[in-house]
Protein backbone atom coordinates (compact mmCIF):
# COMPACT_ATOMS: atom_id res chain seq x y z
CA UNK A 1 0.00 0.00 0.00
CA UNK A 2 1.17 3.18 -1.32
CA UNK A 3 0.43 6.51 0.91
CA UNK A 4 0.04 9.93 -0.02
CA UNK A 5 -1.03 13.20 1.19
CA UNK A 6 -3.79 14.81 -0.91
CA UNK A 7 -1.22 17.23 -2.79
CA UNK A 8 1.57 14.79 -3.41
CA UNK A 9 -0.06 12.27 -5.32
CA UNK A 10 -0.11 14.05 -8.40
CA UNK A 11 3.35 13.78 -9.70
CA UNK A 12 3.22 10.07 -8.64
CA UNK A 13 0.25 8.58 -10.38
CA UNK A 14 1.31 8.95 -14.06
CA UNK A 15 4.20 7.33 -13.82
CA UNK A 16 3.35 4.32 -11.84
CA UNK A 17 0.39 2.41 -12.67
CA UNK A 18 -2.06 1.44 -10.33
CA UNK A 19 -6.08 0.66 -10.52
CA UNK A 20 -6.88 0.73 -6.93
CA UNK A 21 -7.64 3.50 -4.75
CA UNK A 22 -9.09 4.82 -1.33
CA UNK A 23 -9.89 8.28 -0.88
CA UNK A 24 -10.21 8.46 3.01
CA UNK A 25 -10.67 11.86 4.95
CA UNK A 26 -13.13 14.38 6.55
CA UNK A 27 -12.38 17.05 3.44
CA UNK A 28 -15.71 17.15 0.90
CA UNK A 29 -13.47 19.35 -1.31
CA UNK A 30 -10.12 17.63 -1.49
CA UNK A 31 -11.78 14.04 -1.92
CA UNK A 32 -13.92 15.63 -5.13
CA UNK A 33 -10.79 16.83 -6.45
CA UNK A 34 -8.33 13.48 -5.93
CA UNK A 35 -11.77 11.70 -7.22
CA UNK A 36 -11.32 13.96 -10.56
CA UNK A 37 -7.59 13.85 -11.43
CA UNK A 38 -8.10 9.84 -10.45
CA UNK A 39 -11.17 9.57 -13.42
CA UNK A 40 -8.70 11.58 -15.77
CA UNK A 41 -6.17 9.20 -15.26
CA UNK A 42 -8.27 6.13 -15.79
CA UNK A 43 -9.93 7.72 -19.03
CA UNK A 44 -6.64 7.88 -20.30
CA UNK A 45 -5.96 4.52 -20.37
CA UNK A 46 -9.77 3.99 -21.45
CA UNK A 47 -11.62 2.95 -18.48
CA UNK A 48 -14.57 5.24 -19.69
CA UNK A 49 -17.55 2.80 -17.91
CA UNK A 50 -17.96 4.79 -14.87
CA UNK A 51 -20.74 3.46 -12.49
CA UNK A 52 -20.83 5.30 -8.92
CA UNK A 53 -22.42 2.86 -6.00
CA UNK A 54 -23.53 3.64 -2.40
CA UNK A 55 -22.29 1.61 0.56
CA UNK A 56 -25.34 1.75 2.38
CA UNK A 57 -28.36 -0.30 3.47
CA UNK A 58 -29.44 -1.44 0.24
CA UNK A 59 -25.63 -1.96 -0.59
CA UNK A 60 -25.03 -5.87 -2.16
CA UNK A 61 -21.58 -6.78 -3.61
CA UNK A 62 -23.77 -8.62 -6.14
CA UNK A 63 -24.63 -4.78 -7.60
CA UNK A 64 -20.56 -4.67 -8.14
CA UNK A 65 -20.51 -8.25 -9.71
CA UNK A 66 -23.29 -7.93 -12.44
CA UNK A 67 -21.69 -4.58 -13.45
CA UNK A 68 -18.50 -6.08 -13.53
CA UNK A 69 -19.98 -9.07 -15.54
CA UNK A 70 -21.91 -7.01 -17.76
CA UNK A 71 -21.08 -7.94 -21.75
CA UNK A 72 -20.00 -5.28 -23.69
CA UNK A 73 -18.64 -5.45 -27.01
CA UNK A 74 -17.37 -2.18 -27.25
CA UNK A 75 -16.80 -0.98 -23.42
CA UNK A 76 -14.62 -4.36 -21.49
CA UNK A 77 -12.71 -1.45 -19.01
CA UNK A 78 -14.61 -0.42 -16.42
CA UNK A 79 -14.47 2.22 -13.18
CA UNK A 80 -16.17 1.73 -9.87
CA UNK A 81 -16.63 4.62 -7.34
CA UNK A 82 -17.40 3.00 -3.91
CA UNK A 83 -19.14 6.13 -1.39
CA UNK A 84 -19.23 4.78 1.74
CA UNK A 85 -21.33 5.82 4.42
CA UNK A 86 -20.51 6.48 7.58
CA UNK A 87 -22.65 3.87 9.63
CA UNK A 88 -21.45 1.02 6.83
CA UNK A 89 -17.79 1.65 6.91
CA UNK A 90 -17.35 -2.08 8.68
CA UNK A 91 -19.63 -3.31 6.15
CA UNK A 92 -17.27 -2.93 2.93
CA UNK A 93 -14.01 -3.31 5.39
CA UNK A 94 -14.48 -6.45 6.91
CA UNK A 95 -15.60 -8.10 3.40
CA UNK A 96 -12.57 -6.67 1.47
CA UNK A 97 -11.48 -9.98 0.66
CA UNK A 98 -14.32 -10.42 -0.68
CA UNK A 99 -14.61 -7.19 -3.10
CA UNK A 100 -11.15 -8.31 -4.05
CA UNK A 101 -11.95 -11.44 -6.05
CA UNK A 102 -14.48 -9.51 -8.12
CA UNK A 103 -11.99 -7.23 -9.49
CA UNK A 104 -9.53 -8.26 -12.36
CA UNK A 105 -7.18 -5.98 -14.63
CA UNK A 106 -9.90 -4.38 -16.32
CA UNK A 107 -11.44 -2.76 -13.19
CA UNK A 108 -10.71 0.91 -11.50
CA UNK A 109 -11.79 1.12 -8.44
CA UNK A 110 -12.23 4.12 -6.46
CA UNK A 111 -13.15 3.96 -2.69
CA UNK A 112 -14.18 6.99 -0.83
CA UNK A 113 -14.67 6.90 2.86
CA UNK A 114 -14.51 9.57 5.71
CA UNK A 115 -12.07 7.44 7.93
CA UNK A 116 -9.63 4.66 7.52
CA UNK A 117 -7.65 3.09 10.56
CA UNK A 118 -5.60 0.72 11.53
CA UNK A 119 -8.06 -2.51 11.27
CA UNK A 120 -8.88 -1.28 8.02
CA UNK A 121 -5.11 -1.37 6.63
CA UNK A 122 -4.59 -4.86 8.12
CA UNK A 123 -7.67 -6.34 6.70
CA UNK A 124 -6.42 -4.48 2.78
CA UNK A 125 -2.44 -5.90 3.63
CA UNK A 126 -3.54 -9.33 4.46
CA UNK A 127 -5.16 -9.35 0.86
CA UNK A 128 -1.68 -8.08 -0.84
CA UNK A 129 -3.77 -5.74 -3.42
CA UNK A 130 -1.63 -2.85 -4.94
CA UNK A 131 -3.58 -0.09 -3.53
CA UNK A 132 -2.92 3.69 -3.21
CA UNK A 133 -4.46 5.58 -0.29
CA UNK A 134 -4.51 9.20 -0.30
CA UNK A 135 -5.45 11.12 2.52
CA UNK A 136 -8.07 13.63 2.57
CA UNK A 137 -7.96 15.45 5.82
CA UNK A 138 -8.34 18.74 6.05
CA UNK A 139 -4.90 20.02 6.24
CA UNK A 140 -3.60 22.39 9.27
CA UNK A 141 -0.04 23.85 10.46
CA UNK A 142 2.72 23.09 8.13
CA UNK A 143 0.49 20.81 5.65
CA UNK A 144 -1.75 23.66 4.70
CA UNK A 145 1.40 26.18 4.14
CA UNK A 146 2.64 23.30 1.76
CA UNK A 147 -0.67 22.39 0.47
CA UNK A 148 -0.90 26.41 0.07
CA UNK A 149 2.48 26.58 -1.74
CA UNK A 150 1.51 23.79 -4.22
CA UNK A 151 -1.59 25.40 -5.46
CA UNK A 152 0.10 28.73 -5.36
CA UNK A 153 2.61 26.96 -8.12
CA UNK A 154 -0.53 25.57 -10.06
CA UNK A 155 -2.26 28.88 -10.57
CA UNK A 156 1.28 30.38 -11.41
CA UNK A 157 1.39 33.29 -8.97
CA UNK A 158 3.84 34.59 -6.67
CA UNK A 159 3.22 35.11 -3.67
CA UNK A 160 5.30 35.54 -0.76
CA UNK A 161 6.00 33.74 2.95
CA UNK A 162 3.12 37.17 4.51
CA UNK A 163 0.49 36.31 1.68
CA UNK A 164 0.60 32.47 2.36
CA UNK A 165 0.61 33.21 6.35
CA UNK A 166 -2.70 35.47 6.06
CA UNK A 167 -4.09 32.71 3.87
CA UNK A 168 -3.05 30.15 6.58
CA UNK A 169 -4.75 32.08 9.31
CA UNK A 170 -8.05 33.51 7.67
CA UNK A 171 -8.57 30.00 6.01
CA UNK A 172 -7.51 27.53 7.95
CA UNK A 173 -10.13 24.89 8.12
CA UNK A 174 -12.42 25.98 4.56
CA UNK A 175 -9.68 24.24 1.86
CA UNK A 176 -12.69 24.66 -0.77
CA UNK A 177 -13.19 28.90 0.39
CA UNK A 178 -8.91 28.92 -0.02
CA UNK A 179 -9.12 27.22 -2.93
CA UNK A 180 -11.73 29.55 -4.59
CA UNK A 181 -9.80 32.37 -3.03
CA UNK A 182 -6.65 31.47 -4.64
CA UNK A 183 -8.90 31.60 -8.12
CA UNK A 184 -10.28 34.74 -7.65
CA UNK A 185 -6.53 36.37 -7.04
CA UNK A 186 -5.42 34.58 -10.05
CA UNK A 187 -8.10 35.84 -12.25
CA UNK A 188 -7.85 39.48 -11.21
CA UNK A 189 -3.71 38.69 -11.54
CA UNK A 190 -3.90 38.65 -15.42
CA UNK A 191 -5.96 42.21 -15.72
CA UNK A 192 -4.25 43.89 -12.68
CA UNK A 193 -1.09 44.01 -10.95
CA UNK A 194 -1.40 43.17 -7.51
CA UNK A 195 0.26 44.70 -4.62
CA UNK A 196 0.19 43.11 -0.83
CA UNK A 197 -2.72 45.79 0.56
CA UNK A 198 -4.76 44.70 -2.67
CA UNK A 199 -4.16 41.25 -1.89
CA UNK A 200 -4.75 41.71 1.83
CA UNK A 201 -8.31 43.83 0.81
CA UNK A 202 -8.94 40.16 -1.53
CA UNK A 203 -8.18 38.01 1.29
CA UNK A 204 -10.05 39.97 3.97
CA UNK A 205 -13.24 40.22 2.14
CA UNK A 206 -13.88 36.71 1.01
CA UNK A 207 -13.12 35.10 3.97
CA UNK A 208 -15.63 32.38 4.64
CA UNK A 209 -16.40 30.64 8.02
CA UNK A 210 -17.85 28.10 9.43
CA UNK A 211 -19.11 28.26 12.82
CA UNK A 212 -16.96 25.65 14.52
CA UNK A 213 -14.03 27.80 13.47
CA UNK A 214 -15.78 30.27 15.79
CA UNK A 215 -16.08 27.87 18.47
CA UNK A 216 -12.58 27.25 18.36
CA UNK A 217 -10.82 30.72 18.19
CA UNK A 218 -13.17 30.76 21.64
CA UNK A 219 -11.22 27.93 23.21
CA UNK A 220 -7.91 28.54 22.13
CA UNK A 221 -8.50 32.35 23.88
CA UNK A 222 -8.33 33.83 20.49
CA UNK A 223 -10.20 37.17 21.04
CA UNK A 224 -8.99 38.85 17.63
CA UNK A 225 -9.74 36.06 15.65
CA UNK A 226 -12.69 35.00 17.17
CA UNK A 227 -15.02 38.30 16.59
CA UNK A 228 -13.26 38.64 12.78
CA UNK A 229 -15.28 35.13 12.41
CA UNK A 230 -18.24 36.95 13.99
CA UNK A 231 -18.64 39.04 11.98
CA UNK A 232 -18.32 37.23 9.07
CA UNK A 233 -20.98 34.88 10.02
CA UNK A 234 -22.81 37.79 10.99
CA UNK A 235 -22.54 38.55 6.89
CA UNK A 236 -23.53 35.07 5.88
CA UNK A 237 -26.58 35.36 8.00
CA UNK A 238 -25.88 32.46 10.17
CA UNK A 239 -28.68 31.85 13.29
CA UNK A 240 -27.14 32.39 16.14
CA UNK A 241 -28.89 29.21 17.80
CA UNK A 242 -26.37 27.39 15.13
CA UNK A 243 -23.26 28.82 16.40
CA UNK A 244 -24.85 28.39 20.47
CA UNK A 245 -25.16 24.65 19.29
CA UNK A 246 -21.52 24.07 18.07
CA UNK A 247 -19.57 25.60 20.83
CA UNK A 248 -22.50 23.60 23.11
CA UNK A 249 -21.52 20.31 21.25
CA UNK A 250 -17.67 21.05 21.75
CA UNK A 251 -17.90 21.77 25.73
CA UNK A 252 -19.72 18.37 26.03
CA UNK A 253 -17.05 16.83 24.17
CA UNK A 254 -14.75 18.99 26.57
CA UNK A 255 -16.14 18.03 29.91
CA UNK A 256 -16.33 14.20 28.54
CA UNK A 257 -12.65 14.27 28.26
CA UNK A 258 -12.00 15.58 31.17
CA UNK A 259 -13.95 13.09 33.30
CA UNK A 260 -11.96 10.40 31.38
CA UNK A 261 -8.18 11.76 31.61
CA UNK A 262 -6.86 8.34 31.87
CA UNK A 263 -8.91 6.77 28.94
CA UNK A 264 -8.69 9.99 26.52
CA UNK A 265 -7.86 7.68 23.48
CA UNK A 266 -10.49 5.66 24.02
CA UNK A 267 -12.93 8.75 24.42
CA UNK A 268 -11.64 10.95 21.12
CA UNK A 269 -12.13 7.20 18.48
CA UNK A 270 -15.87 6.94 20.07
CA UNK A 271 -17.61 7.19 16.89
CA UNK A 272 -21.04 8.26 18.15
CA UNK A 273 -19.40 11.56 18.56
CA UNK A 274 -18.02 11.30 14.66
CA UNK A 275 -14.47 13.47 15.82
CA UNK A 276 -12.23 13.66 12.87
CA UNK A 277 -8.24 13.63 13.50
CA UNK A 278 -8.34 17.03 12.54
CA UNK A 279 -11.08 17.96 15.43
CA UNK A 280 -8.70 15.53 17.76
CA UNK A 281 -6.00 17.30 17.34
CA UNK A 282 -7.51 20.51 18.42
CA UNK A 283 -9.30 18.43 21.51
CA UNK A 284 -5.89 16.86 22.71
CA UNK A 285 -4.46 20.89 22.72
CA UNK A 286 -7.11 22.54 25.01
CA UNK A 287 -7.85 19.72 27.16
CA UNK A 288 -5.56 21.18 29.86
CA UNK A 289 -6.27 24.73 29.02
CA UNK A 290 -9.67 25.11 29.92
CA UNK A 291 -10.57 24.59 33.62
CA UNK A 292 -13.98 23.53 34.70
CA UNK A 293 -15.34 26.60 36.11
CA UNK A 294 -14.36 28.29 32.31
CA UNK A 295 -16.71 25.89 31.04
CA UNK A 296 -19.56 26.54 33.51
CA UNK A 297 -18.80 30.54 32.83
CA UNK A 298 -19.34 29.29 29.14
CA UNK A 299 -22.44 27.30 29.23
CA UNK A 300 -24.12 29.32 31.45
CA UNK A 301 -24.00 32.70 29.50
CA UNK A 302 -24.56 30.84 26.30
CA UNK A 303 -27.82 29.57 28.42
CA UNK A 304 -28.33 32.93 29.04
CA UNK A 305 -28.12 34.05 25.00
CA UNK A 306 -30.18 31.16 24.01
CA UNK A 307 -33.11 32.37 26.68
CA UNK A 308 -32.88 35.84 25.30
CA UNK A 309 -33.49 34.47 21.73
CA UNK A 310 -36.74 33.02 22.54
CA UNK A 311 -37.84 35.82 24.49
CA UNK A 312 -37.07 38.54 22.86
CA UNK A 313 -34.64 37.72 19.59
CA UNK A 314 -33.44 41.41 19.71
CA UNK A 315 -30.52 40.89 16.93
CA UNK A 316 -28.70 43.25 17.92
CA UNK A 317 -28.28 42.49 21.47
CA UNK A 318 -27.80 38.68 20.64
CA UNK A 319 -25.22 39.29 18.45
CA UNK A 320 -23.21 41.67 20.74
CA UNK A 321 -23.79 38.69 23.75
CA UNK A 322 -22.26 37.02 21.17
CA UNK A 323 -19.13 39.06 20.69
CA UNK A 324 -18.79 39.36 23.94
CA UNK A 325 -18.64 35.66 24.53
CA UNK A 326 -16.14 35.78 21.81
CA UNK A 327 -13.78 37.43 24.12
CA UNK A 328 -14.10 34.95 27.46
CA UNK A 329 -10.88 32.89 27.09
CA UNK A 330 -8.55 36.05 25.42
CA UNK A 331 -5.26 35.40 26.06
Amino acid sequence: MNFFYSDKYKKYIPNKFCNNYIICGNDIFLKEDSIINILKLANKLNFNNTIRIMVDNNFTFEIISNFIKENDLFIKKKTIILTVIKQYHKILFKNISKLITLLNKNIFLIIKSDKFDKKDFFLIKKTKIQINLINCNTPTGIQLYKWIEKKIEEFKLNLNCKIIKLLCYYYEGNVLALNQILKIISIISLTKSLNLSNIKKIIFDQAIFHPSQWSESILYGNCTRSIHILKQLFKNKYNPITLIRFLQNDLLILIIIKRYKQNIKKILSINSYYIYNIRKLFFNKIKNSLDNKKIYLILKFLIKIELMIHKENNEKIIWLHLKILSTFLNK
